[in-house]
């Protein structure tokens, strides 16, 4: 997992949040926390990103854009189909804070995935919560309606 922001305060600001729960206190906290952690990169642009990644899968990454604003884009079926199909192939999906991704972002981006939508007209989600909805949809056990 690669954070992902051009300025370089921030980019030090998410390095201590990591060491606090890889180096520091957290690591004797929780050491689940730390594991988890030990996968994540900061770095400076998606170019640096997508770099790591194909040194890593020795394949280009598939970059799937998505916002709480996204549609027309791809659903959650299509998107779970599309890497069933290529399996093994590696995927990266860019994620925005509140104020969203650039919108050159979007147009680099292969797969325009489809905004989480709940009820209602309301879609104002945290991007931890986002990103947990999105992967469950992506990648968690599908089950079938309970009758």
């Amino acid at each position: 997992m690669y954070v992902v922001h051009p300025v370089a305060g921030q980019r030090d600001f998410a390095a201590r949040v990591l060491d606090h729960w890889r180096l520091s206190y957290g690591r004797l906290y929780d050491s689940r926390r730390r594991e988890a952690l030990d996968l994540v990169e900061v770095v400076e642009d998606l170019e640096a990103a997508m770099k790591a990644s194909e040194a890593i899968a020795r394949a280009f990454p598939l970059l799937v854009y998505t916002s709480a604003s996204a549609s027309g884009g791809a659903s959650y079926a299509q998107l779970r189909s599309k890497l069933e199909d290529d399996a093994g192939s590696p995927l990266m999906l860019m994620f925005g804070t509140g104020f969203g991704l650039a919108p050159a972002m979007r147009e680099r981006a292969d797969i325009i995935l489809d905004a989480v939508r709940g009820p209602g007209d309301y879609n104002h989600l945290s991007v931890r919560a986002a990103a947990s909805i999105i992967l469950d949809r992506l990648a968690g056990r599908q089950c079938s309606a309970v009758t």
